[in-house]
């Protein structure tokens, strides 16, 4: 057993993605756990009650589901490619990572199905008629990199409510994530990607190696990134 994994962990040494194609029973909840609340803050902003957020929603992870294995045979050629071009590995926030092709591809499928949902209105009883399906048209993917800051493609408020809600999808992660770990593994993390804390002063507080931290760092950071979707 590694010495940064919890006994009590689950295998983590597959992506999330794997574990749902494997059928593992505990990877399909966790992902409509990680992603729904995504899907529903994109079914309100286009004024969609609860009722029609359930239905969309449920109508979004069936089509998820049933495309998932073509998703993935398409988007590892492309983003090993670009991997490789960087020379590095990927970074959660500024690279096209599966984990941002995964959220756009979500997104295309949540708007497909919001505007199915849309036509299947009475014109007289659907919210804003066919004006709902004019706005749909015309609406940008949402920005795919967390920021608090306009750019470009909407307004300020549109992309702070944006990066709230891809920020809250990985503080879900970190929680699913965070029993596969130790606690001095987690604290070190916590401390130093999280709180920001250099690695001297996160050394001199919990009397770990600057290399262990290092290391703890790391190992979170890319078990955080398979369970938001890489592969």
């Amino acid at each position: 057993m590694r010495p940064d994994i919890s006994p009590s962990a689950s295998s983590s040494s597959l992506s999330l993605l794997d574990r749902v194609q494997a059928n593992d029973p505990q990877a399909w909840p966790q992902f409509v756990q990680l992603y729904g609340p995504l899907v529903a803050h994109w079914c309100r902003g286009q004024g969609l009650q609860a009722n029609d957020i359930a239905d969309v929603t449920q109508t979004v992870f069936l089509a998820v589901f049933r495309g998932l294995a073509k998703f993935r045979q398409e988007s590892t050629p492309l983003v090993a490619s670009l991997e490789k071009q960087t020379n590095k590995g990927p970074d959660l926030r500024h690279s096209p990572t599966r984990s941002s092709r995964l959220r756009s591809w979500i997104w295309k499928i949540t708007r497909r199905k919001i505007l199915d949902w849309a036509r299947s209105q009475r014109p007289d009883t659907a919210r804003g008629g066919s004006s709902v399906m004019s706005i749909l048209a015309e609406l940008p993917a949402p920005t795919l990199f967390e920021n608090d800051s306009s750019d470009g493609q909407g307004s300020n408020a549109t992309s702070l409510g944006e990066g709230v809600a891809w920020r809250a999808v990985i503080r879900r992660a970190m929680a699913q994530i965070r029993p596969d770990f130790r606690p001095e593994t987690w604290d070190a993390f916590w401390r130093s990607v999280i709180e920001g804390q250099t690695t001297a002063f996160v050394s001199d507080q919990t009397g770990l190696s600057h290399a262990a931290i290092r290391q703890a760092r790391s190992r979170v950071t890319r078990r955080l990134r398979q369970q938001m979707g890489e592969l």
